[in-house]
């Protein structure tokens, strides 16, 4: 969708599922023309719990939308999205029905349903918890920014302290004090990286979502490999 291709005419529609697309990718693809619609769903639910068609995601860029006519999505006092249905496998349910899906999330008033991140993934630093997710999305949306990562490292004053690793945009300057001073200014003090590392491309896991794991080895030390 990036670079100057034109929209073919005959493309009905781009559906886009599984990871969070990160960055500018889907602003950009909308202003273009192309015809994207969100989904979200898991495995244990049939693989689709909501989707947002593409007048939505014009309209409210980030929600998945509303969920399925046969399915009920609950969210937790600590966001945790829990998912009922018959296209949820029994297996995965607790005695209510309900299924646990590890991520985070909110219902908008019209019920249209927004993820933030997954549960596991969350930095409690100073003892502050933060959602690496909307960090990334603060910084992605900085200019000469093409996609970030957010970790928590282990720290012994704080717990955790946020660390990032950013993909530039082609023919930018990749400072990361500059990048952490611009960040400031969205950013509060705990959400703020204290580390940033310039990277030629997000280090992902075989499912193609951000290998968190391998974030925080970047900061170690340790191999990506």
């Amino acid at each position: 969708m990036r670079g100057d291709r034109t929209v073919p005419s005959t493309l009905r529609g781009l559906l886009i599922g599984g990871a969070a697309a990160g960055g500018a990718l889907v602003p950009e693809g909308v202003e273009r023309g192309y015809p994207i619609a969100l989904t979200y769903g898991l495995t244990e639910a049939g693989s689709q719990v909501a989707t947002a068609p593409p007048a939505l995601v014009a309209e409210k860029p980030g929600t998945v939308g509303l969920p399925l006519d046969v399915v009920e999505v609950r969210i937790q006092d600590d966001g945790e999205i829990l998912v009922r249905g018959p296209t949820v496998s029994p297996g995965a349910t607790n005695t209510e029905g309900w299924l646990a899906t590890g991520d985070v999330g909110r219902l908008d008033d019209d019920g249209h349903l927004w993820i933030s991140g997954r549960i596991s993934d969350r930095i409690v630093t100073g003892g502050v918890t933060v959602d690496p997710r909307s960090v990334e999305l603060v910084l992605e949306e900085l200019p000469g920014v093409s996609a970030a990562a957010v970790a928590g490292l282990p720290d012994d004053d704080w717990g955790e302290t946020v660390v990032a690793l950013v993909v530039s945009e082609p023919d930018t300057d990749a400072d990361p004090e500059e990048l952490i001073g611009r960040a400031r200014e969205r950013l509060s003090a705990s959400e703020l990286p204290r580390r940033v590392e310039f990277i030629d491309a997000l280090p992902v896991n075989a499912n193609g979502k951000i290998d968190r794991a391998a974030v925080r080895a970047a900061f170690s030390g340790a191999s990506l490999a």
